[in-house]
């Protein structure tokens, strides 16, 4: 255990790291105040505010290529998919099952990915003809996506389909460890702190901002180290 710890929390972190991990969850707790929604039980808001912390902590981690990212980013995925199913979120709620499925997938394939110097996945390439074939399979998707939410009463149809189709593409590539991922996530965390602000859940809102942010530490990164092959 004590090697396991020292492998996921101190090797391959620098000063730097630590400061930022802190800092995003450090802000996040000085804005805990203004981000209480008034019109929800106080269990909610608890309930809210430690997913939203849980989920930080998890996006730091899968910008540093960490497996315990997993172990957090399921406990999340968990919360979210409850917290969204009550929402009357229900792409938001299938997007988090779908996430549980790839988390599965994901686990095994950066198993094999791990750079044993520093315990942290190696990235690989995302080719053009690869990118061009995703831009239109997100198209396609996404209209799919929109026809079905507004037949189901989605809440924010729009936000709904932007949201989950851009989270199928990025899920895979984290999935399979290419560094291109953070690109999709910067567009999807600004997504997803619009849909959030809009339905009136400051909480999540403050958290997507956050992870925002999160994206262009994960971007720079995975561009550190040494790109692998396709």
């Amino acid at each position: 255990m004590k090697k396991w710890l020292y492998n996921e929390y101190k090797l391959g972190w620098t000063w730097f790291d630590y400061v930022f991990l802190f800092g995003l969850l450090g802000v996040q707790l000085i804005m805990t105040p203004f981000m209480i929604d008034s019109g929800m039980s106080i269990g909610w808001n608890i309930f809210v505010l430690t997913a939203s912390f849980i989920g930080t902590l998890a996006t730091i981690l899968c910008a540093k290529g960490k497996m315990t990212y997993y172990v957090w980013g399921f406990i999340q995925t968990i919360m979210f998919l409850i917290m969204n199913v009550i929402l009357g979120l229900w792409v938001e709620s299938a997007e988090q099952l779908y996430y549980l499925v790839t988390m599965v997938i994901g686990v095994f394939v950066w198993k094999k990915n791990i750079n044993n110097d520093n315990k942290t996945i190696k990235p690989k390439k995302f080719t053009i003809p690869k990118f061009i074939a995703t831009v239109v399979g997100l198209a396609v998707v996404s209209v799919g996506i929109y026809y079905i939410d507004v037949a189901i009463g989605g809440t924010a149809p729009l936000l709904d389909t932007l949201s989950l189709s851009i989270a199928i593409i990025a899920n895979i590539l984290c999935s399979f460890c290419y560094k291109e991922q953070w690109i999709l996530w910067f567009a999807l965390d600004i997504v997803q702190t619009i849909l959030y602000f809009v339905i009136g859940q400051p909480i999540m809102g403050v958290m997507y901002i956050a992870w925002t942010i999160n994206c262009v530490y994960g971007w720079y990164n995975w561009n550190k180290g040494k790109k692998e092959p396709n």
